[in-house]
């Protein structure tokens, strides 16, 4: 939650798993896309080594 009259900020947890996505097709390895979604780190975020809290496109 963001406070912008107070300047503050707070996390809220809403899932402990680790992350992990379904393979993608072998039939499709090599061939053009349009896009591609993966695990991120916010910048200054502490989390634990594997840990991610943010997507990419």
């Amino acid at each position: 939650m963001i406070d912008p009259a107070a300047g503050t900020m707070r996390r809220t947890l809403l899932d402990d798993s680790h992350v992990e996505f379904p393979r993608v097709d072998d039939r499709l390895i090599g061939r053009r896309h349009s896009r591609c979604a993966r695990a991120a780190r916010t910048p200054g975020a502490e989390l634990l080594s594997g840990e991610f809290d943010a997507l990419r496109w």
